[in-house]
């Protein structure tokens, strides 16, 4: 097993425009652009144990000796929640499309994270009056019995392992807001003397009070910035 050091990733800010289709019949300045997002990279990395490589592992660099038609690359991106104080980030993908030239077939071999969990605490108070019917906690005499158990809630879900088309959910919990950043990286896997072209989109939807559930997609100023070629 080898250590991967995450590069740092200069991150850019993402203007979220609403779906159209979505959002009809809302007023103008409830459809302006929205700036909660922030993303980095991608930045890309081959896995061949050469100098450049992303890892220097003898045991990778063997299975990769056994397995001369295949070829592997690393892609690192970031995203960043930065919700405001009138809006809340409810759900987000973070997704990557990959595409290859014929007899290429590319997938995402392995994705990291897979899950982050956020837990809750919650405690259920039950009431029994003399009776011997449930009560409310003003009714005397009573006796009281505490249950507690734990909620545990994904924040962070890496979906479609093995296929061209991985994403990252994210999603705000009972316990913690959708907010920081997240770092997230795939292994690329496709045939050796292919082409293979990524492109990453990000979409959310945002909860403004008084407005709902919007579901945004993003509207890069330079949608190059997030496209890859691996060849």
């Amino acid at each position: 097993m080898a250590d991967v050091a995450f590069p740092e990733l200069p991150l850019r800010d993402v203007p979220l425009v609403p779906i159209a289709d979505e959002t009809k019949g809302f007023a103008s300045r409830d459809t302006a652009p929205i700036s909660v997002l922030r993303i980095g990279g991608p930045a890309v990395f081959t896995v061949d144990g050469t100098p450049n490589s992303a890892v220097d592992d003898k045991d990778i660099v063997q299975y990769l000796k056994d397995h001369t038609d295949e070829r592997f690359w690393m892609v690192h991106l970031a995203a960043s929640f930065q919700p405001d104080g009138g809006s809340t980030i409810v759900r987000a993908w973070l997704r990557v499309q990959l595409s290859g030239s014929a007899g290429a077939a590319p997938v995402a071999w392995s994705l990291n994270p897979l899950r982050e969990d956020t837990s809750t605490d919650v405690t259920t108070s039950l009431k029994l009056g003399a009776d011997v019917k449930f009560a409310t906690a003003t009714l005397s005499p009573s006796v009281g019995a505490d249950i507690k158990r734990t909620i545990t809630e994904p924040l962070l879900l890496g979906m479609n392992e093995l296929c061209p088309d991985p994403y990252w959910q994210f999603q705000t919990t009972k316990s913690e807001q959708l907010a920081g950043t997240f770092r997230c990286s795939l292994i690329v896997k496709t045939v050796r003397g292919g082409v293979t072209d990524g492109a990453v989109s990000l979409e959310a939807n945002v909860e403004r009070k008084a407005m709902g559930i919007i579901p945004y997609q993003t509207d890069p100023p330079d949608p190059s910035t997030l496209t890859f070629t691996l060849k």
